[in-house]
């Protein structure tokens, strides 16, 4: 019976963290050919530390709207922004307009429309938008905002004109 029970956790967690982590070949390919100087990400975690990775001289600010995981990262995170936002205000972070070269949204499901809107404000011009999770009918109905440059593994890259 515990074989049993290993197999299906072990089952269960391949195809977790294969979906869970689709976005990774788009991101890597991206970042090393842009090398952005400026990112932005809803939603910290993996993505957090392959950006710091692929871009250590990037300034890279990452938005957290739960307070216990923004202080689990705040701790063992560094050379990385890390920003609590409650979720009232998650999608209008205090930043310039066309401040940043790239942003990830991989946060809050219920505010990632709203984050493509504010993306639209915060990104320079010829700035990419990658969404991880990007096959959601909601989130695709905004992509018309943006140039489409590429989708795959539910993620898209995206790229303002």
């Amino acid at each position: 019976m515990r074989i049993l029970t290993a197999l299906r956790n072990w089952i269960f967690i391949t195809h977790h963290c294969s979906y869970a982590y689709n976005y990774e070949e788009i991101m890597k390919r991206t970042l090393i050919k842009r090398r952005p100087k400026t990112i932005l990400e809803w939603g910290s975690g993996r993505s957090t530390m392959l950006m710091r990775k692929l871009c250590p001289n990037a300034e890279i600010h990452s938005i957290e709207d739960d307070l216990r995981w923004f202080l689990r990262w705040k701790i063992g995170i560094k050379n990385v922004n890390l920003h609590y936002i409650p979720l009232d205000r998650y999608s209008n972070p205090d930043f310039p307009n066309g401040y940043f070269d790239f942003i990830f949204i991989d946060g809050e499901n219920e505010k990632r429309v709203d984050c493509m809107k504010s993306s639209l404000k915060l990104l320079k011009d010829g700035g990419l938008l990658m969404m991880h999770d990007s096959e959601v009918e909601e989130y695709r109905r905004w992509f018309n905002l943006f140039d489409f440059i590429e989708e795959n593994n539910h993620t898209v890259l995206l790229k303002k004109t």
